[in-house]
């Protein structure tokens, strides 16, 4: 696994002479970036299975990505949402306020070490800005 973290906000370049972290270390101990990048996908299951319903509970980030995974491998997901889609992952106006006004209700910021998140970030074209951090680099 040769997997590195950019040390950069997403779309950056990274400073001079800044080396890559490594995937290796308490928070990052597995290369998930190759391994959603590989050809072979992260699974298959038995023709013979295609078409089974597999229950995702919650429709936040990581259940709409588990829905998505299992969907590519044949089965068919039936994703369980007490709230609403997206869970935390979501931006939230206000009544009778200016539309421009809005809120982040969770998830704000997303560092370049989040591969993972920037793998799926970019395969459905999310937009993102960097969010402000007062006294450290932007993420």
């Amino acid at each position: 696994m040769t997997s590195t973290v950019p040390t950069s906000a997403h779309g950056e370049s990274a400073p001079d002479g800044v080396p890559p972290l490594t995937m290796f270390g308490p928070d990052f101990p597995f290369g998930y970036d190759d391994y959603l990048a590989h050809p072979a996908g992260l699974g298959a299951v038995p023709a013979t299975e295609h078409g089974t319903e597999v229950a995702v509970i919650g429709g936040g980030l990581s259940g709409i990505v588990t829905a998505y995974e299992l969907m590519k491998t044949g089965l068919k997901p039936v994703v369980y949402e007490a709230d609403q889609l997206g869970g935390r992952l979501r931006t939230a106006s206000f009544d009778g306020a200016d539309p421009s006004l809005t809120a982040e209700m969770g998830a704000m910021r997303f560092p370049p070490s989040s591969t993972a998140f920037w793998h799926y970030a970019d395969l459905v074209g999310l937009e993102s800005h960097p969010f402000p951090n007062p006294l450290a680099p932007h993420t």
